[in-house]
């Protein structure tokens, strides 16, 4: 009973078990971005278009990095950033993390525009 257990239902079990090795994508179709003469993607390139004219911004998308998720203006001097009076206030406020229980974050709640864009979480445009 045994030996017949390990003849026909093993090898059985097995193949099941290995069908999900043939499900993978071996031959992945190259990535479609204009480069540079260098070879690297061309950052600056214009979007490709559809047939009706427009830019064709379907496919998956995820940013580089997190570093704008809690400061939009990171890059910018802080003179340059356009606030408005009480924004400006509620931003000193909030440098210092101790407004941190505010965040949806913090209560497990979905982030919200324009935030939830920004991290690296890839999305699909269809």
């Amino acid at each position: 009973m045994i030996r017949k257990l390990f003849n026909t239902v093993l090898p059985i079990a097995f193949s099941v078990l290995a069908q999900p090795a043939f499900c993978q994508w071996i031959n992945v179709p190259p990535l479609k971005a204009p480069r540079t003469s260098a070879g690297e993607i061309d950052l600056h390139a214009r979007a490709p278009r559809r047939p009706d004219g427009k830019p064709d911004l379907s496919g998956s998308w995820s940013p580089d990095d997190n570093r704008y998720v809690r400061d939009f203006a990171l890059d910018m001097k802080p003179e340059d950033v356009p606030y408005l009076p009480w924004a400006k206030k509620v931003f000193d406020e909030r440098k210092d993390g101790s407004h941190s229980g505010e965040d949806p974050d913090a209560h497990c709640l979905p982030q919200g525009v324009p935030k939830i864009d920004s991290v690296q979480y890839p999305w699909k445009v269809v």
